[in-house]
């Protein structure tokens, strides 16, 4: 029985430790994040289909354009911009559902 509390209870501090550590990467300069909008070059396509998958209005979504990464604030979504574009590309049903 102390064995079982033992392991949720350190399961539990290793949880909150990993969640602690993403969170700290996330952290970003405001001056560094700028919206997709004002970037020059940038597709709105992209910024677009990460709204439709992920379910969250356009707005929240953020582009550095330093690092080049597409990330939603306080959230741990962070994904490169090369990594959403190939998956755009392959996105073949959400192409057909939403058309440009």
């Amino acid at each position: 029985m102390h064995l079982k509390k033992l392991s949720l209870t350190i399961s539990v501090a290793l949880c909150l430790v990993l969640t602690a550590c993403n969170k700290e990467e996330l952290k970003q300069d405001s001056k560094n994040s700028v919206d997709t909008k004002s970037v020059a070059g940038e597709p709105a396509a992209l910024k677009k289909f990460l709204s439709v998958i992920l379910n969250v209005p356009q707005d929240v979504i953020l582009y550095d354009k330093e690092k080049k990464n597409f990330y939603i604030p306080n959230t741990v979504f962070l994904e490169s911009y090369d990594t959403i574009k190939y998956r755009y590309e392959e996105a073949n049903e959400y192409k057909l559902n939403n058309p440009d």
